[in-house]
């Protein structure tokens, strides 16, 4: 197979009859190749729709999210006021809160009355506090459960479908978030250039993928839960997402690193032969230590997640 980005069959195999962590119970092995051009990770062979549909269980972990606390909507709407609405340039508050940042970098500049389309929604979450940000909300959601959920919720369009299939009307959203969907993505080409139908002139686009040059990655290899096999057809870095988006016609305008030791527990215990939730208690301190050290450790890209802020080119 050649890579997506560089068109070439330059790479090597690094990691080889990988399994489902996240549900060991469900068969297949599946093998990593990384692009010697772009450094860009992928699974290869690819498994069949029919194949992949099995790793996606009643009880995968974001179909069984908790709803977020109005304490936590209050900090999130303190903070877009800060960081997300353009008029406002107080700097000195801005250093101030800029832990807080790194925190929230993923949510969308503010647009009065916006349109926002979340992408792989779950029970929604992520709409709640949206919308709660003020915030007009749709989403799309290919767990019919969890769709059902959100839709209850929500009281908003909820399109049960994959993004591919989904029927969206063009030039409406203000914004397109896509929060750990992305490398989901079999064929992310063919999505970015419906995003850019669907996005209206200037539109936003905000993706969120795990980075291949974190620290994560390159301390626990095979066993850093930023490879998820086989649900991640891709493993993206700053240089490749970066080139995608601006071939299928997107400015970036932001990169920010974020959560640096977010999966270090899962790591630790991955390579311990333990579940991935056996280190509860360090991951709450990890996630405290990050929170101090996310703005510093973000000039070095060294981040558990990438996240990026487009621009809808108009051609």
């Amino acid at each position: 197979m050649n890579c997506i980005v560089c068109k070439n069959s330059n790479n090597n195999l690094i990691y080889k009859n990988l399994k489902d962590r996240l549900h060991q119970d469900i068969e297949g092995k599946y093998n990593l190749k990384r692009c010697n051009v772009c450094g860009l990770i992928f699974l290869d062979p690819q498994p069949t729709t029919k194949e992949i549909t099995r790793h996606y269980p009643s009880e995968y972990g974001v179909y069984n999210s908790s709803s977020e606390s109005r304490k936590k909507f209050l900090v999130a709407k303190w903070i877009n006021n800060v960081f997300l609405k353009k008029e406002n340039s107080n700097i000195f508050l801005k250093a101030g809160l800029i832990f807080f940042y790194y925190k929230l970098a993923h949510l969308p500049d503010f647009i009065k009355s916006g349109r926002v389309l979340d992408v792989g929604c779950s029970l929604g979450d992520r709409l709640l506090m949206l919308k709660y940000l003020g915030w007009q909300v749709e989403g799309v959601e290919i767990s019919k459960k969890a769709a059902v959920i959100a839709r209850c919720r929500l009281k908003k369009s909820i399109y049960n479908s994959t993004f591919e299939k989904a029927k969206l009307p063009n030039n409406y959203y203000d914004a397109v978030y896509l929060n750990n969907v992305f490398e989901h993505f079999k064929k992310p080409m063919f999505c970015l250039k419906k995003i850019r139908h669907i996005l209206k002139k200037g539109g936003q686009l905000i993706v969120v993928v795990p980075n291949s040059s974190s620290l994560s990655f390159r301390i626990f290899k095979q066993n850093t839960l930023l490879i998820d096999v086989p649900r991640h057809y891709y493993t993206y870095n700053e240089n490749n997402l970066t080139r995608i988006l601006k071939e299928e016609g997107f400015i970036v305008n932001t990169v920010v690193y974020s959560n640096c030791f977010s999966s270090f527990s899962s790591g630790f215990a991955l390579l311990l032969g333990k579940k991935v939730d056996y280190f509860k208690l360090l991951d709450k301190m990890l996630w405290l230590m990050g929170f101090v050290l996310d703005p510093i450790l973000n000039v070095f890209g060294v981040g558990d997640y990438l996240i990026i802020k487009a621009e809808k080119v108009n051609k």
